[in-house]
């Protein structure tokens, strides 16, 4: 029996402000207070491992006063590839507008997928693989792509963006 799976299918986007997107690469970590008694990262950890926190490694925000047709190409490309069943989803909001993420969580037995989705995103925006983007710094000797372990993109809700759902 074949498991049916559901699809993102972009249909259009309509952008009327200059709300930026917002694409994370998101990992792995291990929490822990410090003196004050706050909670901060301890570290991150592998995307194999099973107890954990999802943190944000790396961001970048694009306006789309400075390039709204990749962010249209793009918004189309992620919605082909996002995991249907936890996006789209409105997770959180800035000060200014509320968002909703599209995203693509890890798993081993789709590693090769999601390593080539990752592979692709880094390739069209390299600024991600800056240390100067990264909220977390990596440990000496990891490789970004291997703590890497869910992508999000979160457009701004007053965008208009349409799709519609099928079944694979």
């Amino acid at each position: 029996m074949k498991i049916k799976t559901k699809k993102l299918l972009f249909k259009s986007i309509k952008i009327d402000d200059d709300f930026p997107l917002i694409i994370s690469l998101n990992g792995k970590s291990k929490w822990k207070r410090n003196n004050d008694g706050q909670i901060e990262v301890e570290n991150l950890i592998n995307r194999m491992e099973e107890s954990y926190t999802i943190t944000t490694i790396s961001e970048i925000r694009i306006k789309p006063s400075h390039c709204e047709v990749a962010i249209k190409d793009f918004l189309k490309y992620f919605l082909g590839v996002c995991d249907a069943s936890c996006s789209p989803q409105s997770m959180w909001k800035t000060k200014d507008c509320d968002y909703t993420s599209l995203i693509v969580d890890y798993k081993i037995n789709n590693e090769e997928q999601f390593d080539n989705i990752c592979k692709k995103i880094l390739n069209k925006f390299p600024r991600l693989a800056n240390t100067e983007n990264f909220l977390i710094k990596l440990q000496k000797n990891e490789n970004l792509l291997n703590m890497v372990s869910q992508i999000e993109v979160a457009y701004p809700s007053t965008w208009s963006v349409d799709f519609i759902i099928v079944n694979k």
